[in-house]
């Protein structure tokens, strides 16, 4: 057979002992009906797994490219591709063997997880066959965080002896006999590869954008993200002038988070309002409780604002863009109930906080 690479495609998955399993899926994957033959092969490991990449991989996948006529698949696994997991010290680790251990790899995990699914023209396949069972788990979790709607996930199955039998890396085209770790003989064209595609939940449009740009530990990304997926609840501290939503900072220049206020006020006295209602006094005194009169600013913000109700449209449609963006970018797509919805019918729309009364806290202040 015949092949070529696809565009921006990438296969990642880990490797132990046994880097047999990343052949295996890379022969499913180019021999399917629809081939998926990645332009990158990226595999996360120790420094014990680097050798037997080098030394046992190399070149299995070597002969796997000349078996399929597929030169992509040599090319496709390159030295900066093998990305040795480092522990605190700096030093490559030998093996995961301690919470610390344990802990780095899932920072490097998630980290690499993150890097390749930034690019939206890339197509990811990740593998849970190889390597420890806590770096498939770890794998298999970091692609729910960051995976996109075509990114695959996968374990690959071989049948008995095939599975333990140490010099199979893929079925040759002409038949081979192997033998299994107990001395008996096998036929290679007896081997059955299957790929099960294992269906995960994605959550990247849950993620702020923060951290799918950020570099933050794997127990931060979960630890927000548990957050951000939490029952809804806001709380605007006046006196630290610091808004909170499920636990998450959100911060807000002066004058927008004056002009939010004005509306987390009005949501808890039941008064939506629209660029008809607000008026300049309304943003301009909840500016004064936030800020003060001291900081400089106050005169310039009140003397600033529109005193007539076209004046007041604009200024209330650019704060609400700029508002709703804010909060997008700060709690993703848990950011829904805390925009500002409408209310009744055009031109008479109004707009109030979609939060609950009850999840509305205000410390702080003299309103």
């Amino acid at each position: 057979m015949s092949c070529t690479t696809g565009p921006r495609t990438v296969f990642l998955s880990a490797v132990g002992l046994t880097p047999q399993v990343v052949t295996e899926t890379l022969y499913v994957l180019a021999t399917a009906e629809r081939p998926f033959v990645p332009k990158e092969i990226h595999l996360l490991t120790t420094e014990e797994g680097r050798r037997r990449v080098e030394l046992l991989l190399g070149p299995a996948l070597q002969a796997l490219a000349a078996d399929l006529d597929c030169p992509g698949l040599s090319e496709a696994l390159k030295p900066e591709f093998v990305h040795v997991i480092r522990g605190a010290d700096g030093q490559t680790l030998a093996d995961i063997d301690s919470h610390a251990d344990n802990e780095s790899a899932a920072n490097a995990i998630c980290s690499l997880v993150r890097s390749l699914t930034a690019d939206p023209n890339t197509r990811l396949h990740v593998s849970l066959a190889g390597g420890r069972k806590t770096m498939s788990f770890l794998l298999g979790y970091a692609l729910s965080l960051y995976g996109r709607p075509d990114d695959v996930l996968s374990h690959v199955l071989v049948n008995e002896p095939f599975q333990n039998t140490p010099d199979f890396f893929f079925p040759p085209k002409i038949t081979k006999v192997f033998l299994d770790t107990r001395n008996r003989p096998a036929r290679s064209d007896e081997a059955r590869i299957t790929l099960a595609e294992i269906p995960f939940v994605r959550l990247r449009q849950g993620i702020p954008n923060d951290l799918l740009a950020g570099t933050v530990s794997y127990g931060e990304t979960v630890a927000r993200v548990q957050r951000a997926l939490a029952a809804p609840r806001l709380h605007l501290d006046i006196d630290e002038r610091q808004l909170n939503c499920q636990d998450i900072d959100v911060f807000l220049p002066p004058l927008l988070l004056a002009f939010y206020t004005c509306f987390i006020f009005r949501r808890r006295h039941g008064t939506p309002a629209g660029w008809r209602d607000l008026r300049a006094e309304e943003i301009s005194g909840i500016y004064h409780s936030l800020h003060g009169p001291d900081n400089g600013r106050w005169e310039r913000v009140s003397s600033a604002l529109p005193r007539n109700q076209d004046g007041m449209k604009e200024y209330f449609e650019q704060k609400k863009a700029a508002l709703h963006k804010a909060l997008r970018s700060s709690l993703g797509a848990a950011a829904g109930p805390y925009l500002l919805r409408a209310v009744g019918r055009r031109p008479l729309t109004k707009f109030e906080l979609s939060l609950d009364t009850a999840a509305i806290k205000m410390t702080g202040g003299n309103f």
